[in-house]
């Protein structure tokens, strides 16, 4: 048997309550409107993104499209930290921490 928790709320914070929940309704559908296939651009609804032309081609995927994009997104992250590194620090080596992480997000986007 479930427990039931029963919060009693006032007609003012019932008011509130009731305010948000009908605000936050309206926002969410206001972004199915703006964009009703999700989070996909127009580039990625034509397939013409880097997952399908790049990463797919390479063979089958281990990310999903949003993970691809995700780890991406980290790989680019990853080669501004880098490149930030040697414009601070010409005459020194690149830390082999910043080389391995980018070095693993390359190989999980297979760049």
């Amino acid at each position: 048997m479930t427990d039931t928790m029963h919060i009693v709320l006032n007609q003012e914070d019932a008011q509130l309550f009731t305010e948000i929940r009908d605000s936050i309704d309206k926002l969410a559908q206001e972004l199915r409107n703006l964009n009703p296939d999700g989070h996909l651009s127009d580039v990625c609804r034509r397939k013409g993104c880097s997952y399908y032309k790049h990463y797919l081609a390479m063979g089958p995927p281990d990310l999903t499209h949003d993970g691809f994009h995700a780890a991406e997104e980290i790989c680019v992250k990853n080669q501004e930290q880098i490149t930030r590194y040697v414009e601070l620090n010409p005459d020194k080596p690149i830390p082999a921490e910043l080389m391995d992480r980018a070095d693993e997000g390359e190989r999980r986007v297979r760049a």
